[in-house]
Protein backbone atom coordinates (compact mmCIF):
# COMPACT_ATOMS: atom_id res chain seq x y z
CA UNK A 1 0.00 0.00 0.00
CA UNK A 2 1.29 3.36 -0.92
CA UNK A 3 1.60 5.94 2.30
CA UNK A 4 0.30 8.82 1.66
CA UNK A 5 1.12 12.36 3.63
CA UNK A 6 -1.14 13.63 5.99
CA UNK A 7 -3.04 16.61 5.00
CA UNK A 8 -2.73 19.26 7.77
CA UNK A 9 -5.79 22.05 7.80
CA UNK A 10 -4.99 25.14 7.46
CA UNK A 11 -4.22 27.33 10.35
CA UNK A 12 -7.16 29.92 10.89
CA UNK A 13 -6.43 33.31 11.52
CA UNK A 14 -7.75 36.83 12.22
CA UNK A 15 -6.43 40.59 10.50
CA UNK A 16 -6.90 43.07 13.24
CA UNK A 17 -6.30 46.62 11.18
CA UNK A 18 -7.70 46.77 7.61
CA UNK A 19 -5.74 49.79 6.47
CA UNK A 20 -2.80 50.71 3.81
CA UNK A 21 -0.85 47.71 4.78
CA UNK A 22 -3.65 44.64 4.87
CA UNK A 23 -3.89 44.09 1.25
CA UNK A 24 -0.20 44.26 0.64
CA UNK A 25 -0.58 40.47 2.96
CA UNK A 26 -4.19 39.47 1.67
CA UNK A 27 -2.62 39.92 -2.06
CA UNK A 28 -0.33 36.72 -0.76
CA UNK A 29 -1.90 35.07 1.55
CA UNK A 30 -4.83 33.62 -0.45
CA UNK A 31 -3.14 32.81 -3.44
CA UNK A 32 0.40 31.78 -2.18
CA UNK A 33 -0.22 30.80 1.12
CA UNK A 34 -3.73 29.51 0.99
CA UNK A 35 -2.53 25.63 2.11
CA UNK A 36 -1.28 26.73 5.39
CA UNK A 37 -3.25 29.80 6.77
CA UNK A 38 -6.93 31.16 6.17
CA UNK A 39 -8.03 34.21 6.69
CA UNK A 40 -11.21 33.65 8.99
CA UNK A 41 -12.46 37.17 9.72
CA UNK A 42 -11.00 40.53 9.63
CA UNK A 43 -11.96 43.95 12.14
CA UNK A 44 -11.15 47.37 12.04
CA UNK A 45 -12.77 50.15 14.27
CA UNK A 46 -13.44 52.31 10.59
CA UNK A 47 -16.15 49.70 9.53
CA UNK A 48 -15.95 51.15 6.31
CA UNK A 49 -12.30 49.49 6.08
CA UNK A 50 -13.20 46.16 7.08
CA UNK A 51 -15.97 45.99 4.62
CA UNK A 52 -13.59 46.94 1.46
CA UNK A 53 -10.60 44.43 2.76
CA UNK A 54 -13.58 41.56 3.18
CA UNK A 55 -15.20 42.49 -0.28
CA UNK A 56 -11.56 42.74 -2.43
CA UNK A 57 -10.79 39.63 -0.70
CA UNK A 58 -13.56 36.97 -0.02
CA UNK A 59 -13.06 37.29 3.50
CA UNK A 60 -16.40 35.55 5.21
CA UNK A 61 -16.70 37.96 8.78
CA UNK A 62 -16.45 41.04 9.91
CA UNK A 63 -15.69 40.71 13.37
CA UNK A 64 -15.12 42.82 16.46
CA UNK A 65 -11.49 42.41 17.93
CA UNK A 66 -13.93 40.58 21.06
CA UNK A 67 -15.62 38.09 18.74
CA UNK A 68 -12.35 37.14 17.30
CA UNK A 69 -10.54 36.07 20.72
CA UNK A 70 -13.63 34.64 21.46
CA UNK A 71 -14.15 32.17 18.12
CA UNK A 72 -12.33 28.82 18.93
CA UNK A 73 -11.53 28.34 15.42
CA UNK A 74 -8.95 31.28 14.92
CA UNK A 75 -5.61 30.44 16.33
CA UNK A 76 -3.45 33.46 14.95
CA UNK A 77 -4.08 37.17 15.08
CA UNK A 78 -2.38 39.43 12.54
CA UNK A 79 -1.44 43.28 14.23
CA UNK A 80 -1.84 45.32 11.50
CA UNK A 81 -2.67 48.26 13.41
CA UNK A 82 -1.01 51.87 13.52
CA UNK A 83 2.11 51.66 15.74
CA UNK A 84 1.07 53.28 18.64
CA UNK A 85 -1.55 51.06 18.88
CA UNK A 86 0.31 48.16 18.93
CA UNK A 87 0.68 47.28 22.74
CA UNK A 88 -2.62 47.59 23.52
CA UNK A 89 -4.22 45.55 21.09
CA UNK A 90 -1.44 43.04 21.07
CA UNK A 91 -1.49 42.62 25.06
CA UNK A 92 -5.60 41.56 24.47
CA UNK A 93 -5.06 39.37 21.42
CA UNK A 94 -2.22 37.74 24.32
CA UNK A 95 -4.13 37.58 26.65
CA UNK A 96 -7.04 36.04 24.56
CA UNK A 97 -5.00 32.89 24.15
CA UNK A 98 -4.55 33.72 20.65
CA UNK A 99 -0.83 33.71 19.05
CA UNK A 100 0.15 36.87 18.06
CA UNK A 101 1.51 38.00 14.24
CA UNK A 102 2.43 41.64 14.94
CA UNK A 103 3.78 44.32 12.40
CA UNK A 104 6.60 46.07 13.62
CA UNK A 105 7.34 47.14 16.16
CA UNK A 106 6.07 44.69 18.81
CA UNK A 107 5.67 47.85 20.78
CA UNK A 108 6.86 51.50 20.96
CA UNK A 109 8.86 51.16 23.85
CA UNK A 110 11.30 48.58 25.17
CA UNK A 111 9.05 47.77 28.94
CA UNK A 112 6.08 46.93 26.72
CA UNK A 113 7.90 44.71 23.95
CA UNK A 114 9.49 42.83 27.24
CA UNK A 115 6.28 42.99 29.00
CA UNK A 116 4.06 41.30 25.98
CA UNK A 117 6.74 38.78 25.69
CA UNK A 118 6.41 37.94 29.23
CA UNK A 119 2.76 37.56 28.76
CA UNK A 120 2.90 35.25 25.56
CA UNK A 121 4.79 32.99 28.23
CA UNK A 122 2.41 33.10 30.69
CA UNK A 123 -0.54 32.80 28.75
CA UNK A 124 1.72 30.07 26.17
CA UNK A 125 1.42 31.53 23.15
CA UNK A 126 3.92 32.49 20.50
CA UNK A 127 4.84 36.16 18.77
CA UNK A 128 6.25 36.35 15.54
CA UNK A 129 6.38 39.29 13.49
CA UNK A 130 7.89 41.59 10.55
CA UNK A 131 10.75 42.23 9.43
CA UNK A 132 10.19 38.80 7.36
CA UNK A 133 12.13 39.97 4.11
CA UNK A 134 14.92 38.66 5.05
CA UNK A 135 13.12 35.25 4.35
CA UNK A 136 12.53 36.16 0.86
CA UNK A 137 14.20 35.00 -2.35
CA UNK A 138 16.34 38.27 -2.33
CA UNK A 139 18.00 37.58 1.38
CA UNK A 140 18.91 34.26 0.49
CA UNK A 141 20.84 34.86 -2.70
CA UNK A 142 22.59 36.98 -0.79
CA UNK A 143 23.48 34.58 2.30
CA UNK A 144 24.75 32.05 -0.55
CA UNK A 145 27.06 34.57 -2.22
CA UNK A 146 28.46 35.53 0.72
CA UNK A 147 29.18 31.83 1.55
CA UNK A 148 30.53 31.32 -1.17
CA UNK A 149 33.13 33.72 -0.64
CA UNK A 150 33.26 35.64 -3.49
CA UNK A 151 33.52 38.98 -1.42
CA UNK A 152 36.04 37.43 0.95
CA UNK A 153 35.51 37.34 4.59
CA UNK A 154 32.60 40.41 5.07
CA UNK A 155 34.23 43.35 7.51
CA UNK A 156 31.87 45.99 6.90
CA UNK A 157 28.71 47.18 5.77
CA UNK A 158 26.56 50.41 5.45
CA UNK A 159 22.51 50.75 5.07
CA UNK A 160 20.68 54.08 4.08
CA UNK A 161 16.87 54.50 4.50
CA UNK A 162 15.16 57.48 3.07
CA UNK A 163 11.90 59.19 2.72
CA UNK A 164 9.96 62.35 1.73
CA UNK A 165 8.37 63.21 4.76
CA UNK A 166 9.60 66.33 6.16
CA UNK A 167 6.35 68.47 5.78
CA UNK A 168 4.15 65.22 7.00
CA UNK A 169 3.05 65.70 11.01
CA UNK A 170 1.28 61.92 10.66
CA UNK A 171 4.39 59.98 9.87
CA UNK A 172 6.35 62.09 12.77
CA UNK A 173 4.01 61.51 15.31
CA UNK A 174 2.02 57.80 13.98
CA UNK A 175 4.58 56.18 12.22
CA UNK A 176 7.06 58.11 14.54
CA UNK A 177 9.72 58.72 12.35
CA UNK A 178 12.33 56.53 9.82
CA UNK A 179 14.34 54.97 12.97
CA UNK A 180 11.53 53.43 14.82
CA UNK A 181 9.61 52.75 11.18
CA UNK A 182 11.51 51.71 8.51
CA UNK A 183 14.70 50.79 10.41
CA UNK A 184 13.82 47.37 11.77
CA UNK A 185 14.27 46.31 8.07
CA UNK A 186 17.56 47.19 7.88
CA UNK A 187 18.76 46.30 11.20
CA UNK A 188 17.02 42.84 11.02
CA UNK A 189 19.20 42.35 7.64
CA UNK A 190 22.61 43.48 9.25
CA UNK A 191 21.55 41.38 12.87
CA UNK A 192 20.79 38.07 10.09
CA UNK A 193 24.37 38.76 8.08
CA UNK A 194 26.04 39.43 11.27
CA UNK A 195 24.52 38.53 14.53
CA UNK A 196 23.64 40.43 17.28
CA UNK A 197 24.74 43.94 17.75
CA UNK A 198 26.62 44.72 20.48
CA UNK A 199 26.87 48.06 20.62
CA UNK A 200 25.19 51.89 19.34
CA UNK A 201 27.09 54.96 18.97
CA UNK A 202 24.11 57.61 17.59
CA UNK A 203 24.11 60.69 16.42
CA UNK A 204 21.02 63.17 16.23
CA UNK A 205 20.44 66.47 15.86
CA UNK A 206 16.79 68.80 15.49
CA UNK A 207 18.00 70.39 12.53
CA UNK A 208 14.20 71.65 11.17
CA UNK A 209 12.40 72.19 15.03
CA UNK A 210 9.74 74.50 12.75
CA UNK A 211 7.47 73.34 10.30
CA UNK A 212 4.17 73.41 8.47
CA UNK A 213 2.33 70.14 8.07
CA UNK A 214 2.29 69.82 3.85
CA UNK A 215 -1.76 69.12 4.49
CA UNK A 216 -3.34 71.16 6.65
CA UNK A 217 -1.03 73.67 7.07
CA UNK A 218 -0.93 73.45 11.26
CA UNK A 219 2.66 74.32 12.81
CA UNK A 220 4.62 71.39 14.34
CA UNK A 221 7.69 70.35 16.07
CA UNK A 222 8.92 66.68 15.36
CA UNK A 223 8.84 65.04 18.50
CA UNK A 224 12.37 63.31 17.80
CA UNK A 225 15.09 64.06 15.07
CA UNK A 226 13.91 63.14 11.57
CA UNK A 227 17.73 62.21 10.74
CA UNK A 228 20.00 59.73 12.04
CA UNK A 229 22.96 58.42 11.86
CA UNK A 230 24.71 55.63 13.77
CA UNK A 231 27.50 53.12 13.97
CA UNK A 232 26.70 49.35 15.31
CA UNK A 233 29.00 46.73 16.33
CA UNK A 234 28.32 42.91 16.01
CA UNK A 235 28.68 39.83 17.68
CA UNK A 236 30.89 38.49 14.96
CA UNK A 237 33.22 41.92 14.57
CA UNK A 238 31.55 43.33 11.88
CA UNK A 239 30.67 46.88 12.27
CA UNK A 240 27.87 48.84 10.17
CA UNK A 241 26.63 52.62 9.49
CA UNK A 242 23.59 53.21 9.21
CA UNK A 243 21.68 56.62 8.11
CA UNK A 244 18.04 57.29 8.59
CA UNK A 245 16.28 60.43 7.49
CA UNK A 246 12.66 61.24 6.35
CA UNK A 247 13.86 64.92 5.28
CA UNK A 248 15.35 63.53 2.34
CA UNK A 249 13.13 64.26 -1.25
CA UNK A 250 12.39 60.30 -2.02
CA UNK A 251 13.29 56.89 -1.08
CA UNK A 252 16.80 55.90 -1.49
CA UNK A 253 17.42 52.54 0.34
CA UNK A 254 20.56 51.12 -0.12
CA UNK A 255 22.86 48.52 1.49
CA UNK A 256 26.52 47.60 0.81
CA UNK A 257 28.38 44.67 2.20
CA UNK A 258 32.07 45.19 2.16
CA UNK A 259 34.90 42.58 2.40
CA UNK A 260 38.34 41.19 2.19
CA UNK A 261 37.76 40.52 -1.79
CA UNK A 262 35.17 42.37 -2.81
CA UNK A 263 31.84 45.12 -2.13
CA UNK A 264 28.42 43.85 -2.60
CA UNK A 265 25.36 46.31 -3.01
CA UNK A 266 22.36 43.67 -1.84
CA UNK A 267 18.86 44.00 -2.64
CA UNK A 268 16.26 46.61 -0.27
CA UNK A 269 15.54 45.08 2.84
CA UNK A 270 12.22 46.42 2.54
CA UNK A 271 11.27 43.94 -0.02
CA UNK A 272 11.08 40.24 -0.70
CA UNK A 273 12.68 40.06 -4.55
CA UNK A 274 15.42 42.44 -6.05
CA UNK A 275 18.92 41.79 -7.38
CA UNK A 276 22.87 42.05 -6.05
CA UNK A 277 26.17 43.96 -7.70
CA UNK A 278 29.05 42.87 -6.95
CA UNK A 279 32.10 44.99 -7.50
CA UNK A 280 35.73 43.40 -6.76
CA UNK A 281 38.76 45.61 -7.08
CA UNK A 282 39.33 47.83 -10.48
CA UNK A 283 36.68 45.22 -12.41
CA UNK A 284 34.03 46.74 -13.30
CA UNK A 285 30.69 46.15 -11.30
CA UNK A 286 28.80 43.13 -11.92
CA UNK A 287 24.95 42.24 -11.61
CA UNK A 288 23.78 39.07 -10.39
CA UNK A 289 20.23 38.11 -11.03
CA UNK A 290 18.08 36.54 -7.71
CA UNK A 291 17.53 33.24 -8.40
CA UNK A 292 13.70 32.69 -7.38
CA UNK A 293 13.78 28.95 -7.45
CA UNK A 294 15.84 30.00 -4.01
CA UNK A 295 12.11 31.10 -2.47
CA UNK A 296 9.51 33.51 -2.34
CA UNK A 297 10.48 36.27 -4.47
CA UNK A 298 7.11 38.38 -4.13
CA UNK A 299 6.69 41.94 -3.29
CA UNK A 300 3.80 41.78 -0.85
CA UNK A 301 3.62 40.58 2.15
CA UNK A 302 2.66 37.45 3.92
CA UNK A 303 5.75 35.36 4.21
CA UNK A 304 6.27 35.67 7.66
CA UNK A 305 2.78 34.55 8.46
CA UNK A 306 2.66 31.42 6.66
CA UNK A 307 5.93 30.76 8.37
CA UNK A 308 4.67 31.19 12.03
CA UNK A 309 1.63 29.03 11.07
CA UNK A 310 4.57 25.85 10.18
CA UNK A 311 6.16 26.92 13.24
CA UNK A 312 2.90 26.62 15.24
CA UNK A 313 1.46 22.95 13.61
CA UNK A 314 5.32 21.80 14.17
CA UNK A 315 5.99 23.07 17.79
CA UNK A 316 8.81 25.15 16.93
CA UNK A 317 10.06 28.40 17.63
CA UNK A 318 9.25 30.95 14.29
CA UNK A 319 12.04 32.36 12.39
CA UNK A 320 11.12 35.88 13.24
CA UNK A 321 10.33 35.75 16.68
CA UNK A 322 9.80 38.02 19.86
CA UNK A 323 13.09 37.56 20.75
CA UNK A 324 14.57 39.56 17.67
CA UNK A 325 12.08 41.76 17.48
CA UNK A 326 12.82 42.97 20.99
CA UNK A 327 16.36 42.61 20.01
CA UNK A 328 15.84 45.17 17.00
CA UNK A 329 13.77 47.56 18.70
CA UNK A 330 16.84 47.95 21.57
CA UNK A 331 19.09 48.89 18.90
CA UNK A 332 16.42 51.37 17.53
CA UNK A 333 16.13 52.83 21.02
CA UNK A 334 19.80 53.49 21.03
CA UNK A 335 20.10 54.90 18.00
CA UNK A 336 17.77 57.83 19.57
CA UNK A 337 19.30 57.55 22.99
CA UNK A 338 23.11 57.35 22.16
CA UNK A 339 23.36 61.02 21.42
CA UNK A 340 21.49 61.85 24.76
CA UNK A 341 23.67 60.47 27.04
CA UNK A 342 26.43 61.05 24.83
CA UNK A 343 28.17 57.68 24.86
CA UNK A 344 27.92 54.58 23.28
CA UNK A 345 25.55 52.01 24.46
CA UNK A 346 25.77 48.39 25.14
CA UNK A 347 22.97 46.08 24.08
CA UNK A 348 21.28 43.45 26.51
CA UNK A 349 19.23 41.59 24.43
CA UNK A 350 20.33 39.30 21.90
CA UNK A 351 18.97 37.23 18.34
CA UNK A 352 20.34 34.35 16.32
CA UNK A 353 20.45 34.33 12.89
CA UNK A 354 17.11 32.30 10.95
CA UNK A 355 17.91 29.30 9.16
CA UNK A 356 16.79 28.96 5.43
CA UNK A 357 13.03 27.89 4.32
CA UNK A 358 13.70 24.69 2.58
CA UNK A 359 11.84 24.07 -1.13
CA UNK A 360 9.89 21.41 0.63
CA UNK A 361 9.20 23.42 3.33
CA UNK A 362 7.82 26.40 1.42
CA UNK A 363 5.59 23.99 -0.81
CA UNK A 364 3.49 23.32 2.13
CA UNK A 365 2.71 26.65 2.46
CA UNK A 366 1.52 26.66 -1.42
CA UNK A 367 -0.41 23.43 -0.39
CA UNK A 368 1.92 20.98 -2.24
CA UNK A 369 2.58 17.92 -0.28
Amino acid sequence: MNSVTPQISPIQIGILGCGAIAPAYMKNIGPEFGGIVKVKACCDLDASLAKGLAESYSIPNIFTLDQMLADPEIQIIINLTPAPAHYNTSKQIIAGGKHLFSEKPLALEFDQAKELISLAETKGVQIAGAPDTFLGAGFEEVKRQIATGVIGDPIAATAIVTLPMFNVKRYHYVFNGTVLDLCPYYITALVQLFGSVKTVTGLAEMQFPDRIDSTTNEAFTPPRPSTAGAVLSFENGCIATLLASHDADAYYPSVEVFGTKGRMTIPDSNQYPGFLTLRKGHEEEKRIDVDESMGFAKLERGLGVAEFAHAIQNSREPRTPASLMLHVLEVQHAILQSPDQKTHISISTSAKISSSISPEELDSYKGIR
